[in-house]
């Protein structure tokens, strides 16, 4: 018996089971309808219009290196923070990690900051 006629005997005594969609297409229809709720104000009024913060969502920043996508982020961070939401960095590009520590510890309490030059 060749491989062909041996799945067509397979699909033909298949069972079906019932298998619940668990709802999906509802919640779809609702997002299609409403939208995505509002996620968690980033800060900034102006671009709180297109983009908030919910947990679970994921983000990616994307843009030309030196075009401020790591400074965005650290300020959206301690925006963040300030309302009590709490985060890990990883960023392989800013070594050592001190560096990153710095740099926020500078925009929490600028009058700290060491003049290094």
């Amino acid at each position: 018996m060749s491989d062909g006629v041996r799945y067509a005997e397979l699909i033909q005594r298949a069972e079906l089971i019932g298998v619940s969609p668990l709802g999906f297409g509802a919640k779809v229809e609702e997002l299609w309808e409403q939208g995505m709720p509002p996620g968690e104000s980033t800060g900034w009024p102006s671009v709180d219009k297109h983009y908030t913060v919910a947990p679970g969502q994921f983000t990616v920043v994307t843009g030309w290196p030196g075009s401020g996508k790591s400074e965005w982020l650290d300020a959206l961070l301690l925006n963040l923070a300030k309302r009590g939401w709490r985060f890990a960095i990883f960023s392989p590009e800013n070594q050592p990690s001190e560096l990153q520590v710095s740099r926020q510890a500078i925009r929490i309490r600028p009058d700290r900051a060491r003049n290094e030059g």
